[in-house]
């Protein structure tokens, strides 16, 4: 079955992944062997994934990117995935504190990329998903009002054609603008991967030691989809 050999491939190349990160990288691994062990009920699986997470975090250094694609931002939104999909446990305002002290030292006024991977909108998806977070300490704010405030200014300059070419970036903003105003009592939504994630599939999934590991475009995003069919 295609599954069952990706899974094993995968297991056996994550640990040596260069990369941290959650798309192209090592973070990716974490989020889908957390998913596949609810898919399959083995805690196995759980355990790999746990591996792989000291793993990313012992891969953190000053001088990683704070985007999604690669970065800080995809590594902290995967462990609020985990978590708030109940697949591990933890306390993520514990484990992502050094992330969000870095992620507020670029001032969202001079993003101008607003893409998803490198740009204001992964920005956009992990602090929201931070909002979002489950916690014991409902008045526990992970970001200072005056960084969400120059968030919601540099929202206010997206040209309306720029919405109009990316809807996703409209569905971030909303988003992001309804955890900022409270839920008004209504539970948030828990993070979800979307299509997106994966792009295109490589053309050669099938010769696994020709394609590319990662959920973008690579064999774990191939994984993701046969999980979800």
């Amino acid at each position: 079955m295609l599954l069952d050999r990706q899974t094993r491939h995968l297991i056996l190349s994550y640990h040596f992944a260069p990369n941290a990160g959650l798309l192209n990288g090592k973070m990716g691994g974490v989020v889908f062997f957390g998913q596949y062990a609810k898919h399959t009920g083995k805690a196995y699986f759980r355990e790999y994934a746990e591996e792989l997470l000291d793993e990313v975090f012992d891969m953190v250094h000053e001088n990683i990117p704070i985007n999604f694609v690669d970065g800080l931002c995809g590594i902290g939104w995967g462990v609020e995935y985990l978590i708030q999909n109940a697949l591990m446990e933890g306390d993520s305002d514990d484990v992502l504190e050094e992330i969000d002290k870095k992620i507020i030292e670029r001032d969202p006024l001079y993003i101008e990329d607003l893409s998803l991977h490198t740009g204001l909108r992964g920005i956009l998806m992990y602090i929201t998903a931070r909002l979002n977070a489950v916690r014991s300490e409902s008045d526990y704010a992970p970001f200072p009002g005056e960084y969400l405030e120059r968030i919601q200014k540099r929202i206010a300059l997206i040209p309306m054609a720029d919405y109009e070419n990316e809807p996703a970036l409209k569905d971030a903003v909303k988003l992001f603008e309804k955890s900022i105003a409270g839920h008004t009592g209504s539970t948030p939504a828990a993070p979800t991967i979307t299509d997106e994630f994966f792009g295109v599939s490589p053309e050669n999934f099938k010769n696994l030691n020709y394609s590319p590991i990662g959920i973008y475009q690579g064999l774990t995003g191939v994984a993701f989809k046969l999980i979800r069919s």
